[in-house]
């Protein structure tokens, strides 16, 4: 249960950390 918390915690902050990114890159091209 800890290693598959883990990996879903690790995939949740992957997603975030794009999601952040491309906020960003459209932040920049605006």
């Amino acid at each position: 249960l800890d290693v598959l918390a883990g990996n879903i915690g690790r995939t949740i902050f992957i997603v975030g950390k794009v999601d952040a990114n491309e906020a960003n890159s459209g932040f920049i091209e605006i």
